[in-house]
């Protein structure tokens, strides 16, 4: 996230779907300082969450119908769900990443090792192998906070140069353009 705030002119971050601690989520997302828009077809799951952020800890945090013709230049569109991937399609001009259970693309010399050894390399296999190297016993102690756990396997990521095997790789995913 820190690259790709570096790199570009970001208006705002527009979170797609349905996930577990959306709201350790979308608070670290806060922390870059840009707008936050969650996006889904349920937004009234999210009213509560977008109030806290907001009123208590300062965030601008919205929630909205899903709306991909409403994406556009500036916006960082973080897709969590089968159906967001393919609304993706309608915003051109947004830089989409679909993290999807089916995502597949963000490593390719990981996914040929991972499908050699008969391992499908879709990203609901790849996520939890790499989580559970990150947060291996003999690198560390793991907070039990799902925000601070977020932030460390982040760090751990950083240090170890992991996510530059996933955001260098020439031609990641096929809704995720290059960050160069």
């Amino acid at each position: 996230m820190d690259r790709i705030v570096s790199r570009r002119e970001l208006r705002k971050v527009v979170i797609v779907g349905e996930m577990d601690d959306m709201g350790a989520f979308a608070a670290r997302i806060c922390d870059y300082g840009i707008p936050v828009s969650i996006h889904s077809l349920h937004p009234a799951r999210y009213e509560v969450l977008s109030y806290r952020l907001m009123y208590e800890k300062g965030c601008a945090v919205s929630t909205s119908y899903l709306e991909p013709h409403n994406w556009g230049r500036g916006d960082l569109v973080l897709i969590f769900d089968e159906a967001g991937a393919r609304l993706s399609i309608q915003a051109p001009e947004a830089f989409c990443l679909c993290l999807n259970d089916s995502s597949k693309g963000w490593s390719p010399e990981i996914e040929n090792n991972l499908a050699r050894n008969g391992i499908d390399t879709a990203l609901h296999n790849l996520a939890p192998i790499v989580e559970t190297c990150l947060l291996a016993p003999e690198e560390g102690a793991v907070p039990d906070n799902e925000a601070l756990k977020f932030t460390c396997l982040q760090e751990r990521g950083q240090a170890m140069g992991l996510w530059d095997v996933f955001l260098e790789a020439p031609g990641v995913g096929s809704a995720a353009p290059s960050l160069s």
